[in-house]
């Protein structure tokens, strides 16, 4: 109770922050099940509502993104070769899929890049056989013990057509 007359009593607020204090947890359960009943009920009002200030907060949205990715490249970079990590099977199984979906378009495409970028891929191709020459030779001469007669055979074939024409 106030010592003077001038200070009022907050009896009610008072109540209230004490209650509040003492069920945070029993509250907070309740307003989430109130907040995903009320999603669910309103599921179409609330991606409606969503995608009229998706539309017209484009721009600001788009701007936030950029900020956030470039603050954070790091985390979203861990992020991601966690997913990648955890989901791989997912993911080649996937990315099969659509292989296998667009194999013409593809193709196409691969064709096109090639016709297109014919001299850049060659001194690519040109610069990772430099680099990588011991790797190369390595590799062949592996290649070579473990197939030598089948290459053998396939070299007597060229020698037989040879002298057949």
């Amino acid at each position: 109770m106030p010592g003077s007359g001038k200070q009022r009593y907050c009896g009610p607020k008072c109540c209230a922050a004490t209650y509040y204090a003492a069920n945070q947890d029993k509250i907070a359960k309740y307003y989430a099940a109130y907040q995903a009943a009320y999603r669910a009920a309103n599921r179409d009002r609330i991606a409606k509502r969503h995608a009229v200030h998706r539309a017209a907060n484009r721009d600001k949205i788009a701007k936030r993104g950029v900020a956030y990715r470039a603050a954070h490249r790091d985390k979203i970079a861990k992020r991601g070769v966690a997913y990648r990590v955890a989901n791989r099977d997912k993911i080649a199984k996937r990315r099969a899929a659509y292989n296998a979906a667009n194999r013409d378009r593809i193709a196409k495409y691969q064709a096109a890049y090639s016709a297109a970028h014919r001299e850049k891929r060659a001194k690519q191709s040109a610069a990772y056989r430099a680099a990588n020459r011991d790797r190369i030779a390595k590799y062949q001469a592996a290649y070579y013990a473990a197939n030598r007669e089948k290459l053998a055979e396939v070299k007597r074939a060229k020698i037989v057509a040879q002298k057949v024409d």
